[in-house]
């Protein structure tokens, strides 16, 4: 039987059809931000979607062991398309809070359990929120109603009620609201609505809000800062992710530009002390010297989102919703997989010992070793006609990820030559070695 070219174009599509509504209702989980409080206590907000309990449900994981265990929270709701969960923010590690393209929710038991605080169309393209205590938090986003302004929203009562302030002829979102006390507070954002980047700074706890549209084309997605003094923002700009300070808060300096051209722009920036700090987006850059000079770590890896613990160790989430973990100072990334509805763990070795960093190196290096148990360790440097030089570890000591600095110094405390040496950790019955390269 012969069948027409009609009726052969027909039946393509129907199998287009039919194929893309299987793939539409297939197993789907995406991880869209990361937090952590500090080193043991970190959440990671996203949304899972199950065939055979439709629609999507929302999706918390949370750990309070470092990120060696992590626990699956999936919530349920009623609306169509599901709960898909965007931003995760936590005030301590009991409370916090959860933004959704449904309204904003709570948490009062570490994650555990949540409820609807503000089920509200206003509430519908909320993209950060931050509190200070529990009562006094912000919001930001954009107004839905009318011309899509630039908001920001303020509570007073742990985010039960919401005062919003709309940003007249500015169409584009805040994408990220910070303060440092009650008073002192930034959100920066814009896009190619306005053909600019949005920097705005209060001084009474957002009443009134001073900026501009500033800085180039395109918006400004994250900001972090230590102290009153010092600002960082990280986005794009003509086609180069960015890096921008301020000391003042009115004259504004660059101080990265990504050697990549093209729409590659910085997501996440996370500072650790005020001179240590982590940006991410296509390529992921470290300073440590308080932002004046700021070098690639890598660009093999690409990450939407980012929380720094130290100067070695972060966890970030990629633009292929896998969660990265790093414990050298981001040369090198362990994929962290779920393995169950219950848990995921990070690690089923005994023990693991990363490569310093820097290496090579002048003054002093970071060493990173994991443990899976609690042990007895001892962690040696050698140098290359098998002589101890220095004893940095010999004790029981707790499991989890270890840090430490070697300064260059043997154990009488002399400053040891230039050359190759080599770092041994024990962990009974095992031992593993690296190689580290002094240069003076």
């Amino acid at each position: 039987m012969k069948i027409s070219k009609i009726s052969r174009n027909i039946l393509s599509i129907l199998f287009i059809f039919f194929m893309g509504y299987t793939m539409v209702f297939a197993q789907y989980t995406a991880f869209n931000d990361i937090f952590f409080l500090n080193r043991d206590h970190g959440w990671i907000a996203g949304w899972t979607y199950i065939p055979d309990d439709p629609p999507g449900k929302g999706l918390v994981l949370l750990t309070t062991d470092g990120g060696i265990n992590w626990e699956e929270i999936l919530i349920n709701h009623s609306k169509i398309g599901g709960l898909q969960l965007e931003k995760i923010y936590f005030l301590n590690e009991n409370i916090g809070w959860a933004l959704s393209r449904c309204g904003i929710l709570k948490t009062i038991n570490g994650g555990k359990n949540w409820f609807f605080q503000a089920d509200s169309i206003i509430y519908y393209n909320l993209y950060d929120i931050y509190f200070i205590n529990e009562n006094i938090g912000w919001a930001s986003g954009i107004f839905p109603f009318f011309e899509h302004q630039a908001a920001i929203y303020k509570t007073t009562d742990g985010g039960d009620t919401w005062e919003v302030r709309a940003f007249d002829n500015m169409h584009d979102p805040f994408y990220k609201i910070t303060f440092i006390d009650s008073l002192d507070g930034w959100a920066v954002g814009g896009g190619l609505h306005q053909s600019g980047a949005y920097v705005f700074h209060t001084n009474d706890g957002g009443d009134t809000w001073e900026g501009s549209v500033y800085y180039g084309y395109e918006p400004l997605y994250d900001a972090a800062y230590m102290n009153r003094n010092n600002f960082w923002a990280v986005g794009n700009h003509v086609g180069f992710g960015r890096i921008i300070y301020t000391s003042d808060g009115e004259n504004w300096v660059n101080q990265y530009s990504s050697y990549i051209p093209g729409f590659y722009p910085l997501f996440s920036i996370d500072f650790t002390d005020s001179l240590n700090g982590w940006a991410a987006g296509y390529e992921v850059v470290r300073t440590i010297d308080g932002g004046n000079n700021w070098g690639v770590v890598t660009d093999s890896i690409q990450l939407k989102a980012l929380a720094a613990i130290d100067t070695s160790e972060a966890w970030g989430l990629s633009r292929t919703t896998s969660v990265l973990h790093t414990v050298d100072g981001g040369l090198s990334w362990q994929p962290v997989t779920p393995t169950s509805v219950d848990q995921i763990s990070l690690s089923s070795l005994s023990f693991h010992l990363y490569q310093n960093y820097p290496n090579p190196f002048n003054s002093f290096t970071f060493i990173n070793y994991q443990l899976s148990y609690r042990g007895e360790v001892s962690l040696k440097i050698y140098n290359l006609t098998g002589k101890e030089v220095r004893t940095l570890v010999n004790q029981i000591q707790a499991r989890g990820v270890h840090q430490l600095t070697w300064n260059g110094k043997d154990n009488s405390g002399n400053e040891v030559s230039s050359g190759m040496y080599f770092l041994k950790l024990r962990f009974e019955p095992y031992s593993q070695n690296k190689k580290m390269l002094l240069t003076r």
